[in-house]
């Protein structure tokens, strides 16, 4: 009997449904029980005596905030004044302390987990019929962008629309695997959808935006947030009067050829 064509699809998407189902049943559980960010700094070491052992936060422990900046914009700051820092203990409730001026204490490595915010309700379309297909390749992406894409067609295959996750994980996935990044279509349907962009999408499209060389995007989006953009308005100012008044290409050759005066191919 001749094999039905669409069988390795299914089979792909049993294999999808059965290897990742305790795993969507547990970011649930995260998203339902506790405050952990989708986007933020998970600590990895919290110094002795530091500021940060004073305030009671442990290794695993998660910052989110700090006054009015998202966590990206936290990395190698010392702060000249003391601010409210926002954090969330693992497994626990967001909680709040102000901190003194100076460094806190802590090293720590970044998160993106937008299987949270979605399942959340924060991003995205939510649907019984795709939701832990949903959250299991959104969970892919910081890991494996490849397999987080054509996890993410097997979602599409279930009716996911066209919303401004479906814009933003597209995006993403070109940007990750080398491919013409679709910025421009992932902001606007993000930007279309929300007042305050989430920090998750903000801090990714300046990402792609920089590496698209999209200096109007990268001011869009610094206006949106200055506090929270990792690209001071100063480099956007530099970057704008280059793409006005580009340098002409030149010659190797062109400035020994003035002081010669004379074209230095034949003696080559």
């Amino acid at each position: 009997m001749r094999p039905h064509r669409l069988a390795p699809q299914f089979a792909a998407f049993a294999l999808l449904s059965s290897t990742v189902g305790a795993l969507a049943e547990d970011w649930a559980r995260i998203a339902a029980e506790t405050d952990e960010p989708a986007f933020g700094l998970r600590l990895v070491d919290v110094f002795p005596n530091s500021p940060a052992e004073a305030f009671g936060l442990r290794v695993g422990d998660y910052i989110y905030q700090i006054g009015e900046r998202s966590a990206n914009a936290l990395p190698g700051s010392n702060r000249q004044h003391e601010e409210t820092l926002f954090y969330c203990p693992a497994g626990g409730r967001k909680e709040s302390v102000t901190a003194p001026a100076g460094k806190i204490g802590v090293f720590w490595e970044m998160v993106f987990r937008p299987q949270l915010a979605y399942l959340r309700g924060e991003i995205g379309t939510a649907a019984p019929r795709w939701d832990e297909s949903a959250a299991a390749a959104l969970a892919l992406l910081s890991t494996d962008p490849a397999a987080a894409a054509e996890s993410w067609q097997l979602v599409r295959g279930l009716g996911y629309p066209d919303d401004e996750l479906h814009a933003f994980v597209a995006a993403y996935c070109d940007w990750k695997l080398g491919r013409p990044i679709r910025v421009e279509e992932a902001f606007e349907a993000i930007h279309g959808e929300f007042s305050v962009m989430p920090h998750l999408y903000a801090a990714h499209l300046e990402d792609m935006a920089h590496a698209s060389g999209r200096t109007d995007l990268l001011r869009r989006l610094h206006e949106m947030d200055p506090d929270s953009s990792l690209v001071p308005s100063s480099w956007i100012v530099s970057w704008e009067r280059f793409d006005a008044s580009p340098a002409p290409p030149r010659r190797l050759l062109d400035y020994p050829e003035r002081l010669r005066q004379r074209s230095l191919v034949d003696e080559l």
